[in-house]
């Protein structure tokens, strides 16, 4: 009987942190995430792409500086990307881990299975 509970238990466990990790907000709610362990969904609007010699940003929101999220791309994975112009103007989705850099959200962002158009 010990067994059992404690195979449902674990069970409870390892559903309840899938769902968690698969959890999806808005991005101006991404700053309460930041640091979480767990990989994150967030979705907003790509208002401006700016491109330079080491990364590639997404303004989410709005332009920077009053952008609330932003995605990077760092160079050695523009290829695994592609073009990201596509993005641009359009609602997204973007999976994986919210940091911070000075004081906003950001989600470093290597392959395109972590970026998918919503509309």
């Amino acid at each position: 009987m010990k067994t059992k509970i404690t195979i449902i238990f674990t069970l409870l466990l390892l559903v309840g942190s899938t769902v968690y990790a698969q959890q999806k907000i808005k991005a101006e709610e991404a700053v309460n995430y930041v640091g979480q362990k767990d990989s994150v969904t967030v979705v907003g609007k790509v208002f401006h792409i700016k491109i330079n010699d080491y990364a590639t940003f997404f303004d989410i929101g709005a332009v920077f500086p009053d952008n609330t999220f932003t995605v990077i791309i760092f160079s050695d994975n523009k290829e695994a990307i592609g073009d990201v112009s596509k993005y641009d103007g359009k609602t997204i989705e973007m999976k994986g881990l919210i940091t911070e850099h000075k004081g906003k959200p950001e989600m470093e962002v290597s392959n395109s299975k972590q970026l998918k158009i919503v509309e």
